[in-house]
């Protein structure tokens, strides 16, 4: 017999929490959600930068990078 796929677990907490409002429950909403505004010109400049680089076109190396490597004492 094939097993049933659980639940989305986000959905579950979407579901508690309209619950919840429903009761009359004050929550305070700290899941990601959709944004409302624009993102910034100054961050999608950045964006398009960093896209057009082509050292961002690549894998790191399996060692990682130098500046991500963290020395182990």
């Amino acid at each position: 017999m094939p097993k049933k796929i659980p639940p989305n677990l986000f959905a579950e907490f979407v579901h508690k929490r309209n619950e919840l409002v429903a009761k009359g429950v004050d929550i305070i909403n700290m899941a990601t959600g959709d944004p409302d505004k624009l993102t910034s010109s100054h961050i999608l400049q950045v964006m398009h930068e960093a896209i057009d680089d082509a050292v961002n076109h690549n894998y790191p190396p399996y060692q990682g990078t130098k500046k991500f490597r963290v020395r182990r004492m």
